[in-house]
C-alpha cells in the first residue's frame, strides 16, 4: 500500500491529467469547427458574388423572349452522335431501375442503318423527312412495372424516340421476363 501523501499525489496528477486532456480536445475540436465556419463563409461568400453575376445577367436580358415550353419539347436533334445516344439509353435504364453492367445487365445496339418496313408505312414515311437510327435494347426484368417506368423516361422526357416493337416471353412459373425492345431515335441528319 501506498501511503496518503502519495495517494494524494497520484490523484491530483490524474485529476490534472484528465483536465489537460478534456482542454486539449476542447480547444482541437473548436479549432476544426472555426476553419469549417471560415470555410463555409468563404463559400457563401464566392456563391453569393455568383448570384450576383446571375441577377445581373437576368436584368439585362429580361426583354428577349424564349421559345415556349411546348417549342423547346418538340425539337428534334439537328446531327446524330453514336456516344451520345449511348449514354442518354444508358442512362434512362439505370434512371429505371435496370442494371447496365454485371449479371441480368441490358444490353443496347443501335443501328444507323435500319431495315425500315415496306412502303406506305408510317416509319417509312418518316424516313423521308428524317433520319432514323434503330436502337435494340436486350434485358431481362423480374416486373413490366420496370419496363413501363423505362418507357416514359424514353419516350415521355424525349420525343425523338419511336417505338418499333417490343418482344417478351413469359415462362409458366419463372420470375424473370426476358425483353427485346426496338425503337426509333430520330434525327435531322
Amino acid at each position: 500500500m501506498l501511503n496518503k501523501k502519495m495517494n494524494d499525489i497520484i490523484f491530483i496528477a490524474m485529476v490534472v491529467i484528465v483536465a489537460a486532456v478534456i482542454v486539449f480536445i476542447r480547444f482541437t475540436v473548436l479549432g476544426q469547427i472555426d476553419d469549417r465556419i471560415e470555410r463555409n463563409e468563404t463559400d457563401n461568400a464566392r456563391l453569393i458574388e455568383q448570384i450576383l453575376v446571375i441577377q445581373n445577367l437576368v436584368q439585362e436580358n429580361r426583354q428577349d423572349q424564349l421559345p415556349s415550353m411546348i417549342e423547346m419539347f418538340d425539337r428534334v436533334p439537328e446531327s446524330f452522335d453514336f456516344d451520345e445516344l449511348t449514354y442518354y439509353i444508358e442512362g434512362s435504364l439505370v434512371i429505371s431501375g435496370i442494371p447496365i453492367q454485371g449479371e441480368n445487365a441490358a444490353s443496347v445496339t443501335i443501328n444507323s442503318n435500319p431495315a425500315l418496313p415496306a412502303q406506305g408505312t408510317p416509319h417509312r414515311a418518316l424516313s423521308n423527312q428524317l433520319t432514323l437510327h434503330e436502337v435494340r435494347i436486350e434485358m431481362t426484368l423480374t416486373s413490366i412495372d420496370t419496363l413501363y417506368a423505362l418507357l416514359d423516361e424514353l419516350l415521355y422526357e424525349n420525343p425523338m424516340m419511336l417505338i418499333r416493337d417490343i418482344q417478351f416471353e413469359t415462362e409458366l412459373g419463372s420470375t424473370d421476363i426476358p425483353i427485346v425492345l426496338n425503337l426509333y431515335a430520330l434525327y435531322y441528319d
